[in-house]
């Protein structure tokens, strides 16, 4: 946002007004905000697209090539719309911005988070070593670990 380069987000909520007032208080010229009542699936798509940018990431730091990670995030989508579908979200939610477009993000963007860890989980690097150098906000991987 701040290279005022185009962006596109989505903002959920159950109450259609409120959204729709949302985005028009954030949207700008290169700042889109879309609306969904589908918090269901924005939520899911959401949580799952990090676990699978994470596994991409791994893909790659192992150099098991771009086919390979293609068909995973390819197969990730394909079980995010499973659950989230099963959870009540609706499909074009999951064809969408803040199904598969974020997913696409998550996954190959470079300044991705989840999808760097991967990166170095796949060259080796342990999980307590990755999250104790990192100065970025704390991926989501963190929150997929046992609790003590």
């Amino acid at each position: 946002m701040m290279d005022q380069l185009p962006t596109a987000v989505v903002v959920a909520a159950d109450d259609v007004d409120l959204a729709l007032r949302i985005a028009d208080m954030m949207s700008s010229p290169f700042f889109k905000v879309f609306t969904s009542s589908d918090t269901i699936g924005v939520e899911v798509a959401g949580a799952v697209k990090n676990v699978i940018a994470i596994a991409a990431g791994i893909c790659e730091g192992l150099g098991l090539g771009t086919n390979s990670m293609a068909a995973l995030v390819t197969r990730g989508c394909s079980e995010m719309r499973r659950l989230a579908l099963n959870m009540g979200a609706s499909p074009i939610t999951l064809s969408g911005l803040s199904g598969v477009g974020d997913t696409f993000l998550t996954c190959f963007g470079p300044l991705s988070r989840n999808r760097n860890v991967g990166v170095r989980l796949g060259k080796g690097e342990t999980l307590e070593s990755i999250l104790s150098s990192s100065r970025q906000v704390r991926p989501a991987i963190g929150d997929c670990l046992p609790s003590r």
